[in-house]
């Protein structure tokens, strides 16, 4: 009997120590980060995945001008169907 009682300590303080150390690693893991919420963060920022403040990007917006590509290409369109039609039928 004195083996099984010594066989159960074993494993309560082997499953004790391993509660004990995962919560270590958790805790610690847990103080290194700078956020976890959008409201940890000041109000230009945000939290990201990696549990640190980012500065939100700035969206930069460009305007393009499809008129003289578009004007380009409908010109060649209209051209490339004059050709074809006046173009002379060869018989033998």
């Amino acid at each position: 009997m004195g083996d099984a009682a010594y066989g159960g300590f074993v494993v309560i303080l082997v499953l004790s120590l391993s509660i004990a150390g995962a919560s270590a690693i958790i805790r610690f893991s847990e103080g290194r980060h700078e956020c976890s919420q959008n409201k940890d963060c000041a109000s230009a920022s945000y939290c990201g995945s990696d549990f640190k403040c980012h500065e939100f990007p700035t969206r930069l917006e460009s305007v393009n001008n499809w008129f003289i590509p578009a004007l380009i290409v409908g010109a060649c369109v209209i051209v490339g169907a004059v050709i074809i039609r006046n173009k002379p039928v060869v018989q033998n």
